[in-house]
């Protein structure tokens, strides 16, 4: 995880509202609770879209499917 260094206002708003740095809800959210985007998505109250920026900002890279 690496800090996001310039915070969209709607980050800002997200960290009020949830009490954390977007960075280390995002990685419990992913990393800890296996949560998906979407599911992320809805918790933060943004897009899709939107909470996978985040993540890739962050530096939490996507899970990768062990075939």
């Amino acid at each position: 995880m690496k800090p996001i260094n310039a915070k969209t206002s709607r980050m800002l708003e997200v960290e009020q509202r949830l009490g954390e740095p977007v960075e280390e809800l995002l990685r419990r959210f992913y990393v800890d609770e296996h949560k998906s985007v979407h599911e992320i998505a809805t918790i933060i109250g943004v897009t899709y879209g939107i909470a996978h920026k985040w993540l890739k900002l962050a530096g939490i890279y996507s899970r990768q499917l062990n075939l």
